[in-house]
This record gives C-alpha cells, sequence and structure tokens, in this order.
C-alpha cells in the first residue's frame, strides 16, 4: 500500500513512521521541505 502524508511535523513524522512499520510505502512532503520545523519546533517541547 502507498500512503502520501501532508505535513513533516510530530504527527505527521510520527505517522509515516508507523506506517513504514506496517510495511506501506511511505512519502511525506511539507510545505517548508524540511522535517520538524513548524510549531512544536519553537514550543517548549510538551506535545
Amino acid at each position: 500500500m502507498k500512503a502520501l502524508i501532508i505535513g513533516a511535523g510530530v504527527v505527521g513524522c510520527s505517522t509515516a513512521l508507523e506506517l513504514r512499520r506496517c510495511g506501506w510505502d511511505v512519502d511525506v512532503v511539507d510545505k517548508n521541505g524540511d522535517a520538524g520545523h513548524g510549531s512544536t519546533s519553537a514550543s517548549c517541547g510538551i506535545v
């Protein structure tokens, strides 16, 4: 199976990781071009 994850924040990366562990072919795209640089990267680390 194939999945496209839109957004490379905490939730998007976690979802992609879990899908890969289940054998899916996963692509992740983000408007910033890099993972983890959204709102959670500038917070105090509480998710």
